[in-house]
């Protein structure tokens, strides 16, 4: 946690300048109402009396896709060298999470531990699912974190299976491994797991579907009953809109017609793009309220595939910043990464290229769109495509030494000559004290959610998910997968907290961005326990709403009164609800 620690510092020392917050409320989209009956106290369902274990999950790159995921993060590797192959409850992986209902398809991920003198691909793996079920196959599956996996796409039909069911899985069954299989005892683990009735489904899931509209442009995916589907129509503006912009800044227009797919939940970022787009779109948006930018982001992934597929993605996700003027929301580029250079964050280019991923995210993102507008601003953008197509992977050369090359075909300036005289250039910048309180809080924001997704929905981390192709679930008529996760009082008390340090950071209010974060923080170092009063606070407003049978989905505190966007049941429509803080116990006024 020593990042945020220096993040804080340094936000103190530079902090000059703060502006007012801004508060709003989510209209509906056309032809909807918001109109919801008075709420009345909810009837809990049966109680389930052996709790299951909530299944956690490791990245595999989708079978179909065919290109590279963006938008992703480095995730800590095992503390010690692997010397033995072995298997905990911990490798084991089940979807959906976080429960299993009598007719989802389950997919299992196996995640052993391997030595690395042992080659991962004849490794077997058996999977049982007491007499039900008998699978079988080999590690071949790398997660995008490069760990090998097993892979066991929907293969378990929960129908008629309701009750506890003991998994088995087994490693080298076959005990083909000699060297580095030394201890066969720790080759086999069994847990159980409880597939719960249909009739306890979430209520957001009862009738969930898929449909589709098009526009002039795209098609867009949606689920019925969700956040999107009742604001399609905006969406779908939205999308005209970012793909728009993003085909007319580039100067390329589609060949494909471009799919989004629409999915209640948060992985990652908030998005990510392959052969098809994937955006988190959902009241409760955790990661920010930069729809319209990040739908333009992975826009771009999509069309710069048509003049550069073998683009390095480290200048992909610079284009897409540099396109979309931002990330996350719209900012001055050249002043983000003079604020980097100012607070002593600057990652040095070949640093920056060669370990892209390595690197922390915002930084690296934000760099790289601001190198992209250096030559943009020098060239002109049509030499700087005709660079960017030809610094392509090659699997020999490095990132930096392609992108050193491809400058020197087309500019006759080496990366190292470049990168000077871009240093140059925002030293001559006049300083801009909001821009670098802005980076700082940013940079703690990110870093403290994706802290929040390994502690407490891995399946939110983009190398701890597994990413199913989106159109593979379409044609099966699943949606469990994209959409279902974890919304106990912890996950969704600090998920409205992050909300509200989003809309503290776009109001230029750092100061209370930087007092939700510190409460955050506590809840995150203490395993979910709220230890000071502004947490307890948001924690009691949660608990004391879900029990008058509403979600919350924002919440806004100011002082001894408090307001929350929630829904009820399977409504998707919003309704505001106002409490105030009365003899220490928040009162629900309407």
């Amino acid at each position: 946690m020593l990042r945020t620690h220096r993040y804080l510092l340094l936000l103190v020392l530079f902090l000059t300048a703060c502006g007012g917050s801004t508060n709003g409320t989510q209209e509906p989209a056309p032809g909807q109402t918001t109109t919801l009956p008075a709420v009345e106290t909810a009837t809990a369902p049966p109680v389930d009396p052996t709790p299951s274990p909530a299944p956690t999950a490791t990245a595999v790159a989708p079978a179909t896709p065919t290109a590279a995921l963006w938008d992703l993060q480095p995730v800590a590797t095992r503390s010690a060298p692997v010397t033995d192959l072995a298997i905990t409850e911990d490798d084991i992986f089940i979807y959906p999470v976080p429960e299993i209902y009598e007719g989802d398809a389950v997919t299992f991920l196996v995640r052993p531990a391997v030595p690395d003198f042992v080659d991962h691909t004849a490794v077997g793996v058996d999977v049982a699912v007491g007499d039900v079920l008998n699978l079988s196959t080999t590690l071949t599956t790398n997660n995008l974190a490069g760990s090998p996996s097993a892979l066991f796409t929907w293969d378990w039909d929960t129908h008629g299976q309701v009750g506890e069911h003991e998994i088995t899985v087994t490693i080298d069954p076959a005990d083909l491994i000699v060297a580095g299989d030394e201890d066969t005892t720790n080759n086999q683990v069994t847990l159980t797991v409880p597939v719960r009735p249909a009739s306890w489904r979430p209520a957001r899931e009862l009738g969930a579907e898929w449909l589709t509209a098009e526009t002039g442009c795209c098609v867009l995916h949606v689920v019925r009953g969700t956040a999107a589907h009742r604001d399609l129509g905006q969406l779908q503006e939205m999308v005209e809109a970012a793909v728009q912009k993003a085909s007319t800044t580039m100067g390329v227009a589609p060949l494909v017609t471009p799919h989004f797919y629409f999915i209640d939940r948060v992985i990652g970022q908030g998005g990510y793009a392959s052969s098809t787009i994937v955006i988190s779109y959902l009241d409760r948006n955790y990661v920010g309220e930069g729809v319209a930018e990040l739908i333009t982001h992975e826009a771009v992934h999509i069309l710069d595939q048509q003049f550069a597929p073998n683009r390095l993605p480290s200048l992909a996700e610079g284009l897409a910043v540099w396109v979309t003027g931002g990330h996350y929301k719209v900012d001055d580029i050249d002043q983000r990464v003079r604020a980097l250079r100012e607070t002593g964050l600057y990652v040095p280019l070949t640093q920056l290229f060669d370990n892209f991923y390595t690197q922390q995210h915002e930084i690296g993102y934000v760099e790289s769109a601001g190198f992209l507008n250096f030559l943009v601003q020098r060239y002109g953008w049509e030499p700087v495509k005709a660079f960017y197509a030809g610094a392509a992977t090659n699997g020999v050369a490095t990132p930096s030494q392609i992108v050193d090359g491809a400058l020197q075909r087309n500019f006759g300036q080496t990366l190292a000559e470049t990168e000077s005289e871009w240093l140059a250039y925002l030293e001559g910048l006049p300083r801009d004290a909001q821009a670098v309180a802005d980076l700082l809080v940013t940079l703690r924001y990110y870093d403290l959610v994706r802290d929040y997704q390994l502690q407490f929905d891995p399946t939110a981390h983009f190398l701890q998910a597994w990413l199913p192709y989106p159109r593979d679930l379409e044609e099966r008529g699943l949606t469990a997968d994209l959409n279902r996760h974890p919304s106990t009082p912890l996950h969704i008390t600090l998920e409205v907290m992050f909300l509200a340090v989003d809309r503290a950071i776009r109001g230029g209010d750092y100061g209370e961005a930087n007092l939700i974060l510190d409460s955050i923080e506590r809840a995150l170092n203490n395993d979910g326990v709220f230890v000071d009063p502004l947490g307890m606070d948001y924690n009691r407003i949660v608990i004391k709403l879900a029990a008058v049978g509403v979600e919350v989905h924002q919440l806004e505190l100011d002082g001894n009164q408090a307001v929350a966007l929630v829904t009820e049941g399977r409504r998707a429509n919003l309704r505001e609800m106002t409490l105030f803080l009365r003899n220490r116990t928040w009162v629900l006024i309407n």
